[in-house]
């Protein structure tokens, strides 16, 4: 279990040390990172400045070639000094409806208020 204290209760926020996918950080240079804890959203929401390079990087883009997961790089997520690893299975999100798989990156650039 890792311990990551709150940097600000009323998101659950905490401290992200570095994102790195490819060998590559996506640590903005003087800036910290940051992430809301939250069970209950299915999508991995950061600011633009992080996500579209990252998104860029992978080669990533709303909709994808579902036969690229096998190929895409996992993506460590540095937390307390801790690597929390996500494979391409936890980071692509898989839809069949009626009867057609569409694969769609979960993830989505949002700007929040200090």
């Amino acid at each position: 279990m890792t311990y990551a204290p709150l940097t600000k209760e009323l998101y659950w926020l905490i401290a992200i040390d570095d994102i790195v996918a490819n060998d590559r950080s996506f640590k903005p240079v003087n800036q910290s990172l940051s992430g809301i804890v939250d069970t209950g959203t299915s999508l991995i929401v950061g600011s633009a400045s992080v996500i579209k390079p990252l998104m860029r990087d992978l080669g990533i883009r709303l909709e994808i070639n579902c036969d690229k997961i096998k190929t895409l790089p996992p993506i460590n997520f540095k937390i307390a000094g801790k690597n929390f690893p996500l494979s391409p299975k936890d980071y692509v999100i898989e839809v069949t409806q009626f009867g057609k798989t569409e694969c769609i990156g979960g993830f989505e650039a949002l700007e929040l208020p200090p």
